[in-house]
């Protein structure tokens, strides 16, 4: 468990041991902040908790990614078989 703490958006695991294959970081925006970074030896995912951003990777732009209001916005399905929609 990783418990809160301010990490001033730098990385929480950064591919030291215990966990040699992993690169976490935590990175707080505000609503025109910018953040950049390149990791020569790891895959990346980008997951926005809140709101939306727009990713720029190697000339290529992803405009807007990202939709929840809140990271707490959860999602009820009543079957299996159920079709889901984010909004």
């Amino acid at each position: 468990m990783i418990r809160t703490f301010d990490n001033g958006n730098e990385p929480i695991l950064n591919g030291s041991e215990p966990a040699n294959l992993i690169h976490f970081n935590l990175v707080k925006l505000t609503t025109e902040g910018v953040s950049s970074y390149r990791l020569a030896d790891f895959e990346t995912a980008i997951v926005p908790l809140a709101g939306s951003c727009d990713v720029h990777v190697d000339g290529t732009k992803f405009a807007c990614v990202g939709s929840r209001s809140s990271v707490w916005r959860l999602c009820f399905t009543p079957s299996r078989d159920a079709s889901i929609w984010f909004l």
